[in-house]
């Protein structure tokens, strides 16, 4: 693979992101990690069953070149060239999935790492349409996990397009889940169970996901972390961190830093 850029594509269900990984300290959060390496990279993780004496220092080691790293597991990365770090949502569709292949222990693949194509470091936009085909081939090719089938392609609910356009023209995304049904002309039972079943994201989920794309286009266009914070509708700098790290797995301020192009994929 040639060398590029660092890249952080941030879409619904979690985060891809490919370049270098640096003073990665011991961390947990409750995505899955995907981790394919050019070379072999070094993962400390939690081995479950040891007890409370078990403390980072003696956290098992392993070396592998592609592993899947369980929901909220404490873990820590080292790699000496680039990464490809995916992050997968529980509450997605492939959460079920992988919940079923790594429940417990991280799964490890020793053979080839197939890397997916991706459009250009100049890229101004990732479809959805081609961030999910992704997310199956490393999947698929490296792990020989399945992922669920993609819906079909019929016509969205109207209910759920009225609550989608009343989200995204929202100030400040501080919503009642009973204004959403209302203007979505839903029970809120209802509402749950269609947004689900189409968006394949629980609502208040895809809420957040809103409120961090504001944070995020903000930053890139000149604000400050915390200006980007309140702009999005967060409490503060400090609350829009927590949120970014525990959502994938990285701090904004590593993320969002100058040597990283970050794309926000779109639904198309």
């Amino acid at each position: 693979m040639e060398a590029m850029e660092n890249r952080l594509i941030l879409f619904p269900e979690g985060a891809l992101y490919i370049g270098a990984i640096r003073d990665n300290d011991f961390h947990s959060h409750p995505a899955y990690q995907i981790v394919l390496g050019e070379e072999p990279f070094q993962l400390r993780i939690d081995s479950p069953g040891t007890g409370p004496s078990n403390t980072a220092d003696n956290f098992p080691t392993l070396r592998t070149k592609a592993a899947i790293i369980p929901s909220q597991r404490p873990h820590s990365l080292q790699a000496g060239r680039t990464v490809w770090l995916l992050l997968l949502d529980p509450d997605s569709r492939w959460g079920p999935t992988l919940k079923e292949h790594v429940s417990r222990e991280p799964l490890c693949h020793e053979g080839p790492v197939r890397f997916p194509d991706l459009p250009g470091a100049d890229f101004a936009m990732v479809p959805l349409s081609t961030i999910r085909p992704a997310i199956h081939e490393i999947l698929n090719r490296n792990f020989g996990i399945r992922s669920p089938a993609e819906s079909s392609t019929r016509r969205r609910h109207e209910g759920i397009s009225r609550a989608l356009e009343y989200l995204s023209n929202h100030p400040d995304l501080h919503v009642k889940l009973a204004d959403i049904a209302f203007h979505a002309g839903l029970s809120e039972s209802r509402l749950v169970h269609l947004f689900k079943e189409e968006m394949l994201l629980p609502i208040r989920r895809h809420i957040l996901w809103l409120r961090i794309q504001r944070a995020v286009r903000a930053v890139q266009s000149g604000h400050s972390l915390t200006e980007a914070a309140h702009a999005a509708g967060f409490s503060d700098q400090a609350h829009f961190s927590r949120t970014f790290k525990q959502t994938f797995g990285i701090s904004p301020r590593d993320g969002l830093a100058r040597n990283t192009s970050v794309k926000l994929c779109q639904e198309r």
